[in-house]
């Protein structure tokens, strides 16, 4: 299958929890993305102005198993350890069809992943 997005090279490190404690492993799987910054403007209709925010997002086709508050790196080796920071956790995931044409003789769908990030 061919990648769509091309730009950066991230690393996924999925959640692991063990005795009550969450970890993520400091091996993390490499993935193509760009990563884009999407300004969304909302009416307030109680102060009569509209509302700007900002939120970075990282677009991928990559068929992995990405989980809400596991964490992207786009270093091999974070500075810190990927416990401590150099990391962004991911908040929301948003999957797009991908190839939707051909994927009724297929035995899995294909996905475009738009993943929401926090700092």
């Amino acid at each position: 299958m061919r990648e769509l997005y091309k730009n950066n090279i991230a690393y996924l490190h999925k959640r692991v929890t063990t005795d009550n404690t969450n970890d993520w492993e400091t091996e993390g799987t490499p993935f193509y993305c760009n990563k884009e910054i999407i300004k969304k403007t909302k009416w307030n209709p109680i102060a009569g102005v509209y509302a700007g925010t900002a939120e970075e997002v990282i677009k991928t086709t990559t068929q992995l198993s990405f989980e809400v508050n596991d964490k992207i790196t786009f270093h091999k080796q974070p500075y810190n350890d990927v416990n401590m920071g150099d990391f962004s956790l991911i908040s929301a995931i948003d999957p797009k069809p991908y190839l939707d044409k051909g994927n009724k003789y297929r035995k899995q769908a294909y996905y475009k992943y738009w993943i929401t990030i926090q700092w």
